[in-house]
């Protein structure tokens, strides 16, 4: 597993990073791990806290994502060649450019 780091809500200190992936503490409220993540990075897998006294379990968030992409209408129903600007926040250069070479692998079957 990545670097996960243990966020309480009142200290407010994410790490530096335009995209976060999240797990909340069942009987902590305020208490969050945070896995920072780059766009072109496959996604973690990721320790799930369940009940206190019974652990965490690992996900891989990557094969989850892809099983459901492949199980689900995603690749029928979405038409990827139709331009629709990013949700918030904005890409970086570095990032948008990496979407846009992703959509043209997909889209011309490379």
């Amino acid at each position: 597993m990545r670097g996960n780091v243990f966020v309480n809500t009142t200290n407010n200190q994410l790490p530096a990073s335009a995209y976060h992936i999240s797990a909340h503490c069942f009987d902590h409220f305020e208490d969050f791990f945070v896995y920072p993540i780059q766009l072109s990075d496959p996604l973690p897998t990721i320790s799930i806290p369940l009940l206190p006294g019974d652990g965490e379990v690992p996900v891989a968030l990557q094969q989850v994502f892809e099983r459901t992409y492949a199980a689900g209408p995603y690749y029928r129903e979405i038409d990827y060649k139709q331009s629709v600007p990013p949700p918030p926040p904005s890409p970086s250069n570095a990032d948008q450019q990496w979407v846009e070479e992703q959509i043209a692998r997909a889209t011309t079957g490379e």
